[in-house]
């Protein structure tokens, strides 16, 4: 049975243009079925992860010659307890999952929004950036974690710019992202860039509307790791079509 989980939140404005956003609560997250029930290496007997979280978010809303622009910062701070991880212990020749970790997660977000409408139009640019210290606060030796060193593949810093162009039933989008460097169990991970193209044609109709999409993923063809010796996809395609129907009375 999932217990109290409370949250406060807390909102003032003192003026259009300056808004200001606190938040406190209690996170618990629930063993997963694999953590559990995985054979070899899952634990029936794993407690829940839970800790607090705290954050401030400042934000700016304001106009200049014709372009909205919002930016916002946000710091945050949450500690969890219980964390499961997912290790090699004595006498053990597999993996498997125990609550031996104590995670310190602490950090600061970026976002800055630009959008410009025309007449039948609209263009828009979104930045963001992430900076995010997350340290094992327990020093582990299987794997061998020091207290205070950065999780593994857990990068420090993440950033992407968004470009977005709509025009009637026309959408358009470039997705840039970078992430940063991370350690790996037995090699760090270098940084890398991802590119990510979506084009999109909607219609709509009395009784309906189809959309049609076609995504191009890592359009760069980056070689890049999340985890060490297992290279994710080069460039991908995928294409599509939704349609929905609805029936009048």
């Amino acid at each position: 049975i999932q217990p109290f989980v409370p949250n406060l939140g807390f909102n003032f404005s003192p003026s259009k243009k300056l808004e200001l956003r606190a938040k406190v609560s209690k996170n618990y997250r629930l063993p997963t079925l694999n953590d559990r029930y995985w054979r070899p290496g899952g634990n029936p007997d794993l407690k829940a992860e839970n800790g607090w979280s705290q954050e401030l978010t400042m934000a700016n809303h304001f106009t200049f010659k014709g372009i909205n622009i919002s930016i916002s910062s946000t710091i945050f701070n949450r500690v969890i307890e219980n964390w499961i991880l997912w290790s090699i212990q004595d006498e053990q020749t597999f993996w498997s999952s125990n609550n031996i970790a104590k995670v310190w997660s602490r950090g600061l977000e970026r976002r800055m929004s630009l959008i410009y409408p025309m007449a039948k139009a609209e263009l828009k640019l979104d930045i963001g950036y992430n900076f995010t210290k997350s340290t094992n606060q327990i020093a582990l030796e299987k794997p061998r974690i020091a207290e205070g060193q950065q999780l593994y593949y857990t990068p420090k810093q993440q950033g992407f710019a968004k470009l977005t162009f709509r025009w009637n039933g026309f959408y358009a989008h470039y997705r840039h992202s970078y992430t940063g460097e991370s350690r790996g169990l037995n090699l760090d991970l270098t940084a890398y860039d991802l590119g990510q193209l979506r084009l999109q044609y909607s219609k709509n109709w009395q009784t309906g509307s189809a959309t049609l999409f076609l995504n191009a993923y890592n359009i760069w063809n980056e070689r890049y790791f999340v985890v060490e010796r297992r290279a994710m996809a080069g460039r991908h395609f995928s294409l599509g079509m939704r349609l929905l129907l609805s029936k009048e009375n």
